[in-house]
């Protein structure tokens, strides 16, 4: 669930910060929350918007930001190589950048919008308060959604795909990803393409083509992967993507599994290493393994990969990505 933050009622939706991009009426968009399906849902739609076709996309971290202050406001600021629209993608780690944020949000000619993802942030977070105070900012919360919601957008998306999906399947397709929406479509899609649906000849999907096709397994094997990947365990990772592999995994949700990793890894460092959940020897070994930069560099990687493969375009492959993730000696 999406909802405006803040006390400056700037971004009273999802829809409004969309039309906020494309009035270009701000230049920093901060989302926040537990939710990290819908974090990354919506900011790929706010750089979808803000670049339009052939745009040119700038990733950043905040560990970026903190080795180079400067650098924020200097892609905010310059022109396309491509001559078209321009768009900085940050994601925000432990590291306090409040001060950038507050430079930036006062930059004459800083007009490409940076569009900004963290956690949980509370409300004595520096950046989110001026995030929320100032007229070049927009702000939006993104709290865990409820399994009814997930259901409803699961009936709403498999009628957009050419399935009849009832509510009480709904409801289970929710509760098999763990009301991530995110994954709950990719469900939609691998079932939408197992009974050749589309929107001009339905199909009903029933508990059988669940049975066969759904995603309890999957949903164990990509977590499990994800963690045997950034503890190092070179070979039991590249074991279990065949498995996951053979069990019908898509690359993206793999990916996708690897950037909550990836983010939680960064978040419980940062936290005396609490919040970290899973088998407690590979939390260890994930801790002890990666240093503050390779981790913020992986999670651009992943990002870009990420967006490869939403596009078909991917410059590298996830085999290749994994291995490099697990091999011994890295991240550090």
């Amino acid at each position: 669930m999406a909802r405006a933050g803040g006390s400056s009622g700037r971004a009273a939706s999802e829809a409004a910060l969309v039309a906020a991009i494309e009035r270009r009426e701000a230049r920093f968009f901060l989302l926040h929350g537990a939710d990290d399906s819908e974090v990354d849902r919506i900011a790929r739609r706010l750089m979808a918007s803000a670049l339009g076709e052939g745009g040119e996309r700038v990733d950043l971290t905040s560990a970026d930001v903190k080795a180079d202050p400067a650098r924020v406001g200097d892609e905010a600021a310059a022109l396309s190589l491509f001559g078209g629209h321009r768009a900085i993608r940050l994601t925000i780690g432990r590291e306090d950048i409040s001060d950038v944020i507050e430079a930036l949000l006062d930059q004459p000619g800083a007009d490409n919008p940076v569009i900004a993802s963290a956690g949980n942030l509370n409300a004595a977070n520096r950046v989110l308060k001026l995030a929320q105070s100032h007229a070049a900012a927009r702000v939006l919360l993104c709290a865990p959604p409820g399994a009814e919601q997930v259901a409803a957008d699961v009936v709403a998306y498999g009628k957009a795909r050419g399935l009849l999906i009832r509510r009480g399947d709904a409801q289970r397709i929710a509760e098999l990803v763990a009301n991530d929406r995110s994954l709950a479509r990719l469900e939609v899609d691998k079932y939408a393409l197992y009974l050749d649906a589309e929107p001009d000849r339905p199909v009903p999907l029933t508990g059988e083509t669940i049975d066969r096709v759904g995603a309890a397994r999957e949903e164990d094997d990509v977590n499990r992967l994800a963690s045997l990947a950034l503890a190092g365990k070179h070979a039991e990772a590249a074991a279990d993507l065949a498995e996951a592999r053979a069990n019908g995994a898509a690359d993206i949700a793999i990916v996708r599994a690897l950037l909550r990793r990836v983010q939680q890894t960064a978040r419980a460092a940062g936290n005396g290493g609490r919040g970290f959940w899973g088998d407690r020897d590979l939390a260890g070994a994930t801790l002890d393994r990666w240093a503050p930069k390779p981790l913020a560099d992986l999670n651009r990687r992943l990002l870009l990969l990420e967006d490869g493969l939403m596009h078909g375009a991917a410059a590298v492959t996830l085999e290749r990505e994994v291995a490099r993730i697990a091999r011994p000696g890295y991240g550090r």
